[in-house]
């Protein structure tokens, strides 16, 4: 079953809940889904921020990383209180969401507050943070069909490799750059998208072995 949400449809679990956590057998439970989404949301308005960093940006990616984090918990606790035979590999795969979250969102947020957010780079590597979650949530979304979901998990370790080699360019120009100061600042948050992508790739993974499981 579908259901609209913010710009695009997400997979919702399949049954009703069970004693009001538990949920029957399907194919994503639905905490894990909007969990996935908010994290989408996150990376979005921190390519924003980058592109446009005003005050009311970088506020827009604090609300956002603060829904992250509860969409994060909530999904954390309906997991854990389940019945899903694949609970471990969903919790798993949460953390990594969360982790992916998190990153990017602080990301933004040390751009802000050392004043390095106008690196040319920076947008693009938060930009390929929201294409990666979106090609994951839409992995999820495939997991009953091998083949398109495969193809969407392969397309988001391409974009979360690419985050990874726009960080490498960027610490490249800011080393030869003569504010030592400001090239530390700036690898803090390179390296704080640089984990966001390196969580988005392990999510993939675990979904691949899930997917693998199943064949």
């Amino acid at each position: 079953m579908f259901r609209k949400r913010g710009s695009g449809c997400v997979l919702t679990a399949i049954g009703d809940y069970l004693g009001g956590r538990g949920w029957r057998r399907g194919p994503v439970p639905e905490a894990l889904a909007e969990q996935a989404q908010a994290g989408v949301a996150v990376a979005a308005l921190a390519a924003r921020f980058f592109r446009r960093p005003t005050e009311a940006n970088a506020f827009a990616v604090h609300q956002a990383r603060l829904r992250a984090r509860r969409e994060a918990l909530a999904a954390a606790a309906a997991l854990k209180a389940g019945r899903d035979l694949r609970r471990r590999e969903w919790l798993a795969l949460s953390r990594r969401l969360a982790q992916a979250a998190e990153e990017g969102a602080a990301g933004a947020a040390e751009g802000s507050r050392f004043g390095v957010a106008g690196v040319p780079d920076l947008p693009a590597m938060s930009a390929g943070l929201r294409d990666a979650g979106r090609d994951l949530v839409a992995a999820l979304a495939a997991l009953p069909d091998a083949p398109r979901c495969e193809a969407r998990l392969i397309a988001a370790k391409r974009r979360a490799a690419e985050v990874e080699r726009l960080r490498q360019r960027a610490r490249a120009a800011a080393l030869d750059g003569p504010n030592v100061v400001t090239e530390l600042k700036l690898r803090t948050v390179l390296q704080r998208l640089s984990r966001a992508a390196e969580a988005l790739q392990q999510a993939a993974d675990g979904v691949a072995e899930m997917l693998e499981s199943m064949a």
